[in-house]
Formats: C-alpha cells, sequence, structure tokens
C-alpha cells in the first residue's frame, strides 16, 4: 500500500488555481475554511469558477508545477512540489506580470501553517522556497 502523502497547506491553497477546476480540491468542512487566516480565506473566495487563458510557467512531471490562470485582468499563480523535499521552485512570470508587486501565500515553519512572501518583481521571475510537499498561491492585480 503506497504512503499517503502530507501535502502542506500552501499545496492545498495552490491546488485551487493547479486544478483546471479548483473545486475539486476543496474537501473538508465549511469550518476548516472559515478558520483560515485572513489572506488564504480571500484568496479562496476571489479564485474564479472559469478562467480566460491558463499557462504552465514551469513543471516537470511527478515533479512539480507551477500554473498561472488569468481571469479578465487578474492572473492567479499555483505551485505544487511534488518530491517529499525542500526546495526552491523557480519560474517567469505571464507576460505583463513584470515589475508589479504582489504577495505570495507560502508554506509556513511547517505544513499546517502558512507564510507571506512579498514580491518585489522587476524582471519576471520569481524564486520559492517550498517545504515537502509543499506549494504557493499568489494573485496579481
Amino acid at each position: 500500500v503506497p504512503a499517503i502523502r502530507k501535502t502542506t497547506m500552501g499545496h492545498q491553497l495552490a491546488l485551487a488555481v493547479v486544478f483546471e477546476s479548483g473545486f475539486q480540491c476543496f474537501a473538508d468542512k465549511a469550518e476548516s475554511y472559515l478558520s483560515l487566516p485572513e489572506q488564504p480565506k480571500q484568496f479562496l473566495k476571489e479564485v474564479p469558477a472559469a478562467w480566460d487563458e491558463s499557462v504552465l510557467l514551469a513543471g516537470y512531471p511527478a515533479d512539480y508545477a507551477v500554473v498561472a490562470r488569468r481571469s479578465g485582468d487578474v492572473w492567479y499563480i499555483g505551485g505544487i512540489s511534488g518530491k517529499e523535499e525542500g526546495r526552491e521552485i523557480e519560474f517567469t512570470l505571464p507576460a505583463g506580470c513584470e515589475g508589479k508587486s504582489f504577495t505570495m501565500i507560502i508554506d509556513g515553519k511547517d505544513k499546517d501553517s502558512f507564510n507571506y512572501m512579498p514580491v518585489e518583481n522587476t524582471n519576471g521571475t520569481v524564486k520559492v522556497k517550498v517545504l515537502p510537499n509543499g506549494g504557493f498561491a499568489g494573485m496579481i492585480r
């Protein structure tokens, strides 16, 4: 029997963007979502049900994926790691997002917490550190 992977909160949040329909990944009681910190809760409230454009920013099968999806003028970024080791994931933002400032919701100190990483982007490249089976999400306006 294969071991069940323990993904981080950042990974779970990112699934709302990485999956074509983020609704597929919402599998918990309403109380669990209501108890989230304000930033992740607000992110989930704003993630749309349909997309105007989708782009794979970086990835490799069974290793990691970083997906950007656009709805109107807003880009949503979701990144997940499929490795059971901490790592740094690097990707290039979609065209038109260079130079914009935003905050990424990233893995916290452990798999059950969040942290936040301000991105002051000048060249379009972002590097995010993730925990084992970690992830991150962000919204660029």
